[in-house]
């Protein structure tokens, strides 16, 4: 699961942000025939702030952080994009 993108604006002069929590659950492993008790439950926040600059064109920045991890996965994201609607 992903942050969704905040919508573009217009202007640029507003910038529009977004938070939110994110749960994610892995799949569980067998080995040999066994199951595991591997599953991968985790908790993330994020941030997402999408800065228009011309009509068309935005730069968005994105972050999340780990909350709680059970099993494996914790680790924090970092994202920017660049934007060009024609």
């Amino acid at each position: 699961m992903a942050l969704p993108l905040p919508p573009q604006a217009d202007s640029a002069s507003s910038a529009n942000n977004k938070a939110g929590a994110i749960y994610a659950g892995g799949g569980d492993t067998t080995l040999d025939g066994v199951r595991r008790d591997d599953r991968q439950k985790n908790w993330r926040a994020g941030l997402a702030v999408s800065i228009p600059l011309a009509p068309g064109r935005a730069v968005s920045l994105r972050v999340t952080e780990g909350i709680t991890s059970r099993i494996g996965a914790d680790f924090s994201t970092y994202s920017a994009a660049y934007t060009y609607a024609f």
